[in-house]
């Protein structure tokens, strides 16, 4: 995956990562409003009869998306180790995190949808244990560098060639 001709340093990586990071919150933290506005307002949709099937399919949607999110997220770091240059390996954990972070997304806008046909509150509080998941998540520079096994000056000295 090539970067954009507009990152040319470190600095504008991490910009660039956050920002993506801040936009997939804010993108379930929208839908989570619209959907609570939608519910307060008086839209009721109740399907008792599905609700069970719901929650465990929310359930187990949710574990297995967290735990596949960070065994993938665990393989792509090992080969972005082993990348040659600083930018390769800033690249592929860029991937890893998105991957990542996608998967706990998923969970998240599902839940949501779930709790607009089921109106059953129950299921906003897997959504809001996905979201504070998320939010450990947040990439920054010193997780990558604890992450890739490089250092600071490393990482400053990284060059992004498109």
């Amino acid at each position: 995956m090539k970067q954009s001709r507009s990152i040319k340093n470190s600095n504008d990586f991490f910009k660039n990562i956050t920002i993506i990071y801040f936009a997939m919150l804010m993108g379930q933290i929208s839908f989570l409003a619209i959907a609570l506005f939608l519910k307060f307002t008086g839209g009721q949709i109740v399907t008792d009869i599905f609700s069970t099937s719901f929650g465990i399919v929310v359930f187990l949607l949710s574990f297995i998306c967290v735990i596949a999110g960070s065994y993938l997220y665990k393989r792509l770091i090992l080969q972005a180790q082993s990348k040659v240059g600083i930018g390769e390996k800033l690249n592929a954990y860029q991937i890893s995190v998105i991957v990542n972070l996608a998967l706990i997304e998923g969970p998240v806008l599902f839940s949501i949808v779930v709790f607009l046909l089921t109106s059953q509150i129950y299921f906003l509080l897997f959504t809001v244990v996905l979201i504070i998941i998320f939010l450990t998540l947040r990439p920054s520079k010193q997780r990558a560098m604890e992450d890739l096994k490089i250092d600071s000056e490393q990482i400053d000295k990284a060059s992004f060639e498109s």
